[in-house]
């Protein structure tokens, strides 16, 4: 698959800024001095971006935040047929819920995983709720599970949330109830909008099922999240 080089240049000024300001994965651990180059990289990034495609993406997603579909259409439907992650993405999600288009879930699915495939942490989390709920796509729980955790991975408490439901009924990956606490706590502790209040119940409900010695693991596991290797521990131990 042949790559939009602004795209990708856009994602990794993103991946870039979430490692510098993500408190579970990288802030905690990062030197000054690691950070420092991170934030200059991100500067290099910036300045080497188009003017046009910073315009066009900035107008669209202005738009798009104050449900102007209309504005937001015209600016972002040529920037997602080039190739941008994000474009794709919002346009998706514009196809999904009729903002300003004709509802389309075929075609919302069909830009969510071009997102998708290029890294959007946004877009992978969609993706994996798509396969999830068996909308518009075969319902597979493991496909729900990859994209969940392709998301996770890049920080998105959403994405943890979803992953956590599959780990606590054996979804798509074994039952494990120990591993869907830390899932939901994390994402419970999250500020983003909407998903932390059920991941708190979710938590709260799981966490009476624990022994002393799971939340022992619970410990374990947390402290790997936080150090960022959450995912290899879980790989090699469950």
């Amino acid at each position: 698959m042949l790559v939009n080089a602004d795209d990708l240049l856009f994602l990794l000024v993103n991946n870039m800024l979430k490692q510098i300001n993500s408190s579970v994965y990288f802030s905690r651990d990062l030197t000054i001095e690691k950070s420092m180059l991170l934030g200059l990289l991100v500067i290099c990034l910036l300045c080497s971006l188009p003017s046009a495609a910073i315009a066009g993406i900035d107008a669209g997603l202005k738009a798009y935040n104050r449900q102007d579909y209309a504005t937001a259409l015209k600016e972002l439907k040529p920037l997602a047929a080039q190739g941008n992650a994000i474009a794709q993405y919002k346009l998706g999600a514009m196809y999904a819920n009729g903002w300003g288009v004709k509802q389309d879930d075929m075609r919302a699915v069909k830009l969510c995983r071009l997102a998708a495939e290029y890294g959007d942490a946004e877009a992978q989390a969609s993706l994996g709720q798509y396969y999830d709920l068996g909308i518009s796509v075969p319902m597979s729980y493991t496909e729900a599970a990859k994209w969940y955790r392709l998301s996770a991975r890049q920080g998105l408490a959403r994405a943890f949330y979803g992953l956590g439901l599959l780990y606590r009924y054996g979804r798509g990956v074994q039952e494990n109830h120990v591993i869907s606490y830390v899932l939901f706590d994390h994402a419970a502790k999250s500020d983003e909008a909407g998903g932390s209040a059920q991941a708190a119940v979710q938590r709260d409900i799981v966490a009476n099922s624990l022994s002393d010695n799971d939340l022992r693991l619970v410990s374990v596991l947390t402290e790997a999240l936080r150090k960022g290797y959450f995912f290899e521990l879980v790989d090699a131990e469950f």
